[in-house]
């Protein structure tokens, strides 16, 4: 059944990684035994130090150990009580747990749902309550048997306002808080009945007797309202959208926000969810309760729901029945994703690489991951001779950067400080100098060509060519990159590169610009 589901392109891959998640073991580090970060032995031992081995010759990596950490919702205080509660769901790990996610956008019109939006739940919670109590037959593919798969919903996902629909609780005046309830510190304000700064919420600022500075004045008989620190004038909001125009991030980072432009203002974006509600000052102070009791903040908020949204609202063709085209389009999506699982031969949606990837995202690199770089070039190669200098200096600096490379360091740093006292300032210069003749030295004499990473090893040690390709800009690994020359004409700027060092005064970062690329 494995081998058939393999075919489906259903699989999965394990990478073990260590319990305080330094590094996987993929890729060039899939042969390690220890971490290279924090050189901590990969596997589980014995008492007396011994790695433990299975029947069929495997090793047992280290896991993961429970030390009172929140890292997923099941180390949360619910997700513990109900699984106290409810003995015989949880004791089946295929069991699913659910999340409602309540907020959206209103497809019948001007008016939203509100209160009424039970109505529109029935349907969902009929099923609810038939995969809580009966449950529906499934087919596991793992043991090749059918057994009834349960649901529960244990978790909502809104806004406030979506909220008090949702459950019923008052979310506007003096009991809106669920948590503090009775006892929440609330005030009524005469003026202020909507989140605006007018002449009535300038008066409830006299009415409580603070930020005088923003309080009404009488001038010439007329109400004046002293501006706050965040209104701008004319002239101050063009200089904003002129900073704003001229900000260049690497590309796909975010959208083109110039289009945004009309008339002087910013529009397009969302914009409803940004009045500002009196309780919302309040609420913050449960929220570390909340994560306690719920889990982590970022893995019930509402950022993805919001852009599945977006996803949503574009299924609609029909705009007199949005709805039908939303539930016919999502289906259309859903039915195509699960049959191109069974297309791995075909270019789909699921597998097709992106503009910036290179090769088949599927190939994996068995030795070295510093070969293992998917790069292509996407300006005419021209050939190139650099001086001795500048081929050295890179030749070094992949050294230095390449973590198998550091075992070796290592070997000849300590070789140095004895060689001489721990002068490292000579040590220092010796190490620059002399440390590539070393390590090929070493290699040829001691690294035998009986792997793919030993192969690496000996190529990695040879001088590199003096000839090189320079082009104006490529792709790697997803990122596309430029030069500077022709990165100025552009919407996006993709020649910014920054650079780790060690120095004297400890890791330094260094910012810079690309001017040459060289292969």
């Amino acid at each position: 059944m494995k081998n058939i589901i393999k075919k489906l392109g259903l699989d999965y891959k394990k990478i073990d990684v260590r319990p305080n998640d330094c590094v996987l073991f993929w890729k060039g580090k899939i042969g390690l035994d220890k971490c290279p970060t924090c050189d901590a032995l990969r596997w589980k031992t014995s008492n007396d130090g011994t790695i433990i081995e299975l029947a069929n010759g495997k090793k047992v990596p280290v896991k993961r150990e429970k030390n009172g950490k929140m890292r997923h919702p099941a180390d949360s205080c619910a997700w513990k009580e109900f699984d106290e509660r409810h003995y015989d769901f949880s004791k089946d790990p295929r069991n699913v747990r659910l999340g409602l996610s309540s907020d959206g956008f209103n497809p019948f019109g001007p008016k939203g749902l509100g209160n009424d939006i039970d109505v529109f739940l029935e349907p969902l919670i009929d099923e609810l309550e038939i995969l809580w109590k009966v449950g529906v037959e499934t087919y596991d593919a793992s043991r090749c048997e059918t057994f009834t798969l349960h649901a529960a919903l244990i978790y909502t996902i809104d806004d406030f306002p979506a909220y008090g629909n949702l459950s019923g609780w008052p979310t506007k005046g003096k009991r809106a808080c669920p948590y503090c309830n009775v006892d929440t510190c609330s005030i009524y304000l005469k003026g202020s009945k909507k989140s605006k700064d007018t002449t009535l919420s300038r008066l409830d600022l006299v009415h409580l007797n603070i930020r005088k500075n923003l309080h009404p004045k009488e001038v010439s008989g007329k109400t004046y309202l002293p501006p706050a620190n965040f209104t701008l004038s004319k002239k101050e909001k063009e200089e904003m959208l002129a900073v704003l125009a001229s900000v260049r991030v690497p590309n796909g980072y975010a959208a083109n926000i110039k289009r945004r432009f009309v008339d002087g203002k910013l529009s397009g974006l969302k914009s409803h969810d940004h009045p500002f509600f009196d309780i919302m000052v309040h609420l913050v102070i449960h929220l570390p309760y909340e994560e306690k009791i719920l889990g982590l903040v970022f893995q019930r908020w509402m950022y993805p729901i919001e852009r599945y949204l977006q996803t949503l609202q574009s299924y609609v063709r029909n705009k007199s029945c949005p709805e039908a085209s939303i539930a016919n389009g999502a289906l259309a999506v859903e039915c195509l994703g699960f049959c191109a699982r069974y297309m791995q031969d075909v270019e789909t949606k699921e597998n097709r690489p992106s503009k910036e990837n290179e090769g088949n995202g599927n190939d994996v690199h068995i030795g070295l991951s510093i070969f293992s770089l998917k790069c292509r070039a996407m300006s005419k190669k021209k050939n190139y001779k650099p001086g001795y200098y500048v081929i050295e200096q890179a030749h070094n600096y992949v050294l230095a950067n390449c973590e198998t490379i550091q075992v070796y360091a290592r070997e000849y740093y300590k070789a140095l400080c004895e060689q001489y006292n721990n002068n490292y300032e000579i040590i220092d210069d010796m190490y620059k100098r002399n440390f590539s003749k070393w390590f090929a030295n070493s290699v040829s004499m001691h690294v035998s060509s009986d792997t793919c990473v030993a192969d690496d090893l000996k190529y990695l040690s040879c001088f590199p060519s003096m000839w090189v390709n320079t082009m104006t800009k490529f792709t790697c690994n997803g990122y596309r990159w430029r030069v500077k020359k022709i990165d100025k004409g552009c919407v996006t700027q993709n020649s910014g590169v920054v650079v780790n060092a060690d120095t004297n005064a400890g890791n330094v970062a260094y910012f810079g610009v690309l001017t040459e690329i060289l292969e």
